[in-house]
């Protein structure tokens, strides 16, 4: 683990397979630069979003081998990670832990959740250190995260890509009651609650289609307001999904594939 930046704002240690050129990038950077680059420039973001001139300093530490993360996992929270886990955070540390792919190729969906993990965890500590304290709601703060931090972008950078990423998500998607119910868990939570389960509910793909719908349709400002009110939130979280869904059918004209 190397130690790439380390200044009043933040302390960025990196595996060393982050700093090695085996990845082709356009301007010849490593991914590690990258990383570096990303979470400096969210951090600043994230500032003005909650209007915290001078946040605790945070600490950041990327594995690049899965099991060497999941047994430091292991020795901090004397449980097992979740199966589709590759980072957490300790609010009380300010710091992030994850584990990416070093060697991810430049512009696929692999890339950015490298490059913005970071950016995604710091997200996290920020949205509970400066706003709502202990009082999470998973389905609004996973949605955010992705959103802000940039690791979902593959989604979006072009009409084509989220069209295609809707009718993945359309394909599996089984209507929910209640998101705000919906909590991360382990294999003893049952299907109804858990808020990601391979082959039961994608929350993380469904958060980020709310996010994304409610910035299309009402704007930065509005996302930002509401991250304040989770008595919103949590009216929203008992029919957004829904909302959503309908309205990427119709502005794609998806109806008709489920008559066909």
């Amino acid at each position: 683990m190397v130690t790439v930046v380390d200044n009043d704002d933040v302390c960025i240690k990196l595996a060393d397979a982050y700093l090695t050129n085996g990845v082709r990038t356009p301007d010849g950077r490593m991914i590690g630069d990258y990383i570096v680059q990303n979470t400096v420039e969210k951090l600043q973001f994230y500032k003005k979003i909650f209007g915290v001139e001078k946040p605790d300093k945070m600490y950041f530490e990327m594995y690049s081998d899965i099991e060497e993360w999941r047994d430091y996992y292991r020795s901090v929270f004397k449980s097992e990670p979740p199966a589709y886990s590759r980072g957490t955070f300790e609010s009380k540390k300010s710091l992030s832990t994850s584990v990416q792919h070093p060697r991810a190729v430049y512009g696929t969906s692999m890339w950015y959740k490298t490059v913005c993990t970071n950016a995604h965890e710091a997200f996290h500590m920020f949205y509970k250190k400066y706003c709502y304290g202990e009082d999470r709601i998973v389905w609004f703060d996973e949605g955010l995260a992705q959103f802000f931090s940039g690791d979902s972008e593959d989604k979006i950078k072009d009409e084509d890509s989220f069209i295609l990423y809707f009718s993945r998500f359309l394909a599996d998607y089984k209507p929910i009651n209640n998101l705000n119910e919906r909590i991360q868990g382990n294999s003893s939570v049952s299907d109804d609650l858990i808020f990601y389960r391979e082959g039961v509910f994608n929350g993380y793909s469904a958060s980020f289609l709310i996010i994304w719908y409610l910035y299309e349709t009402k704007g930065m400002d509005y996302i930002i307001e509401l991250m304040k009110d989770n008595k919103r939130i949590r009216e929203l979280g008992e029919y957004v999904l829904e909302e959503a869904v309908e309205y990427y059918k119709d502005k794609y004209s998806m109806r008709s594939r489920e008559n066909q």
